[in-house]
């Protein structure tokens, strides 16, 4: 049996009011307020917002059934971003940002399925440059390089499996000249060369 367009249109508006409805739900001391729709077992479907006090937003992100799944910004108290990620069935998945109050990037990198992977960078306020980090399974692993707030090269070098320096090492002056050459073990370093080309026997 055909029915009329007007009758579908009627049973798509009746079925969004019965199956999610708006919900507003305030947190124990009222200063935080969520307010977001759920689906007909009750979980989070849909945008969901917070809000610093009345109206300042605190948070907007997505959810599927009870699930993050989409874009979810973080916003500081002076209703700027802080934090930009995203979500695939409520795990860390794709680009991630943090921002400086002032709207700068602070740090940018990508999950892949819950970890941090690829080139992660850090910026000074004002956007220049801090440090290129390369990570595999949320940790620092493979080549680093670190520049001085100029933009000149401070260091280059290899972690890994963590925050530890390994094989050889460059570190740099504010004018980008190598100053000295180490060899590190697991964050162990000892100086091979100086600039005065003195050998550091330490």
């Amino acid at each position: 049996m055909n029915f009329p367009s007007i009758t579908l249109l009627s049973f798509i508006t009746l079925c969004a009011f019965a199956c999610n409805r708006v919900k507003t739900v305030e947190d124990r001391d009222g200063n935080m307020i969520d307010r977001y729709t759920v689906d007909k077992e009750g979980r989070r479907h849909g945008e969901f917002r917070r809000y610093f006090g009345k109206d300042t937003l605190a948070e907007v992100s997505t959810y599927v059934h009870g699930l993050l799944h989409g874009p979810r910004t973080i916003y500081n108290q002076q209703g700027t971003p802080e934090i930009v990620e995203n979500y695939v069935k409520d795990t860390l998945d794709g680009p991630y940002k943090v921002y400086y109050e002032n709207g700068d990037v602070k740090i940018e990198g990508e999950y892949v399925d819950g970890t941090m992977l690829g080139i992660w960078k850090r910026y000074y306020p004002g956007g220049r440059i801090l440090e290129e980090v390369t990570y595999s399974d949320n940790v620092e692993n493979g080549p680093f390089t670190e520049y001085h707030e100029n933009g000149k090269l401070r260091a280059k070098g290899q972690y890994l499996e963590g925050d530890f320096e390994h094989d050889t090492l460059y570190l740099f002056d504010e004018n980008g000249v190598l100053e000295r050459k180490m060899l590190c073990d697991r964050g162990v370093c000892k100086t091979l060369w100086l600039a005065q080309g003195v050998l550091d026997e330490k």
